[in-house]
């Protein structure tokens, strides 16, 4: 077992130090924290590394002349050397003329029809698509860039519409393709010429106002010292897709621990939960339409609850992937492994850069409690959660122990309550795999993984 572990950490080292080799930004400079993670403060240009490692689409948004666009810029250059498909977005705009090419040899001499003469380009091998000013278009052309966050282009070539994955091929259904776009804002959430689409937004994974978290004094300083134009600055760098690459397959398959799970299902099950009297499912999800005006009286209400949804299961995902990444950059800056597992605290991190903007917080409440700043309100929920979980954590410990050795009791289970009522359905599914496999924490490794099959649960038995 010890050389298991050595093993993992070792692979684990190489890991971080294969982040820690990466290039760090010519031009752009801001060293202010925007969260920290493993007790590390990471930056604008840590935290988008982690979204590019994790294989996350990334939506930059702020006030114009902040840096945006020489951070895409930045990105392409130092991680891609310019190995992108770039898009200024315009209303004639049609993106799949991008990756659609004819070929003339075969127009010209008669050698086949327009459809047979259409070709692929290079672009869709392109691990990056930078989409710049996205809301300068109107919401009918941004519905073109579905596809693109999505990974893919519908192909109209000789033998019908094709779906192409756009990027790196990474194993048998997974490619490796990240998009990241930049919005002004102005006087509205989203202005430009239009507002962006809700489900374009849910489809941007990190969602960074760089408005938050602006450069400090020193930074400041530094930048106009050095300046010699006010224009977005380009440069050439050598290409690192192939180790970005195999970096995220590295993140991928990061363990989470059992604590991280419980903040995951907190988000989604936790958040979810409603007191209310004539609610028979107990789930806000069946009345989101009615909220928060059904809430008028309710005791949670002061805490936020009818202003909160959960998060969407996509959300989900993404702050697990997120959370991996961020972990790891993290790791790189410090060189210090304290866990080779996602815990919590990664997981609250990653939340409260996805989740300002994911759709799950009532837009008035913003403006009336946190000055109309979404960072603010989802700090003040993550801070909430964090308390919880750190109040409860013995309790949750011991009941766990209960679980896994098949001995769970209707008091333990019934003793998660409200908000927590999720835990003691999650406990069952340990215990309901227990009493046939015995003790969890006991399983030999080659028995446990021949059961994980019919009891996936397993895998969160640490």
């Amino acid at each position: 077992m010890n050389d298991v572990k050595s093993k993992a950490l070792s692979e684990y080292k190489l890991l971080i130090a294969n982040v820690r080799a990466l290039p760090q930004p010519r031009i752009y400079l801001n060293l202010s924290p925007v969260v920290n993670v493993c007790g590390v403060d990471l930056t604008s240009w840590d935290v988008l590394t982690g979204a590019i490692i994790g294989n996350l689409n990334t939506l930059l948004t702020g006030a114009r002349g902040e840096g945006k666009t020489q951070l895409e810029n930045e990105l392409k250059s130092a991680y891609f050397g310019g190995r992108v498909t770039y898009i200024r977005m315009r209303d004639n705009m049609r993106l799949k003329e991008l990756y659609e090419v004819y070929n003339l040899a075969k127009l010209v001499g008669g050698k086949g029809t327009v459809l047979q003469a259409k070709e692929q380009t290079g672009a869709i091998k392109n691990p990056m698509t930078i989409i710049d000013e996205i809301n300068r278009a109107h919401e009918k052309v941004q519905n073109q860039v579905f596809d693109i966050y999505d990974g893919y282009i519908i192909f109209e070539g000789p033998n019908g519409p094709e779906k192409i994955q756009l990027g790196i091929k990474v194993e048998d259904d997974l490619y490796f393709h990240v998009a990241i776009a930049s919005a002004n804002i102005g006087a509205t959430q989203y202005a430009g010429i239009s507002p962006i689409d809700s489900a374009l937004l849910d489809r941007s994974h990190l969602i960074l106002n760089v408005d938050n978290f602006t450069p400090t004094t020193v930074d400041t300083a530094v930048i106009l010292g050095r300046a010699t134009t006010p224009k977005v600055v380009d440069y050439h760098n050598n290409d690192h897709t192939d180790k970005i690459v195999e970096i995220h397959r590295g993140v991928k398959d990061i363990k989470l621990s059992l604590d991280a799970l419980v903040a995951l299902l907190y988000l989604k099950k936790g958040i979810d939960h409603c007191i209310h009297p004539d609610n028979p499912t107990h789930s806000k999800t069946p009345l989101l339409q009615s909220l928060p005006n059904i809430c008028e009286g309710c005791s949670e209400l002061g805490r936020g609850c009818g202003y909160t949804y959960p998060v969407s299961t996509r959300t989900d995902i993404a702050i697990t992937l997120l959370a991996k990444s961020l972990k790891v950059v993290a790791d790189s800056k410090s060189q210090d492994v304290q866990s080779l597992r996602v815990r919590y605290q990664d997981i609250l991190g990653a939340f409260m850069l996805v989740a300002p903007y994911s759709g799950m917080l009532d837009e008035n409440w913003v403006s009336d409690e946190f000055m109309g700043n979404q960072q603010f309100a989802i700090n003040r929920i993550a801070q909430g959660i964090s308390t919880d979980i750190n109040r409860l954590k013995d309790r949750m410990k011991n009941a766990y122990a209960e679980a896994i050795d098949g001995k769970l009791t209707n008091a333990t289970r019934k003793g998660f309550t409200g908000r927590w009522t999720w835990y003691g359905d999650l406990l069952v599914g340990f215990d309901a795999a227990a009493k046939k496999l015995g003790n969890l924490s006991k399983l030999p490794k080659e028995e446990k993984a021949a059961a994980m099959k019919d009891h996936p649960i397993l895998q969160w038995t640490e």
